[in-house]
């Protein structure tokens, strides 16, 4: 159980044993037998047990939810930096590809490479 959770739990029981045999003290209201005063107390203690229910199980779901979420949040920047590490693969391979083009013949290579197609008579022969 975590901290925060014990201290909510904590301190509603003691909300609750307070409001359980405290007296109510109005100026302007009626003195009200024991017993009335017990059943009242009584109802309002187990409204607040069931809220206390529901915040919890609230407490638990959005903890549940967290996690989720951090578990996904880890794995989507995993998937980033691989797709980071793909691309400057691919930047460093098309640097590379066109250093070399140009130290091969500078624009003869490139020219012949790019024309190869457009017609048949560039010095790498027809490609078709």
């Amino acid at each position: 159980m975590h901290a925060s959770r014990k201290h909510v739990t904590t301190t509603f029981c003691l909300v609750c044993a307070l409001v359980a045999f405290a007296v109510p003290v109005c100026a302007n209201a009626a003195p009200a037998s024991l017993a009335q005063q017990t059943a009242t107390a009584r109802a309002r203690l187990g409204a607040m047990e069931k809220d206390l229910g529901a915040t919890l199980s609230a407490y638990d779901v959005a903890t549940s939810q967290l996690s989720q979420t951090r578990a996904q949040i880890k794995t989507n920047r995993a998937t980033l930096s691989a797709l980071d590490a793909s691309v400057a693969r691919g930047q460093r391979h098309l640097a590379a590809e066109a250093l070399f083009l140009y130290r091969t013949d500078g624009t003869g290579f490139a020219e012949a490479l790019l024309s190869a197609g457009r017609s048949s008579s560039s010095p790498l022969g027809s490609s078709r």
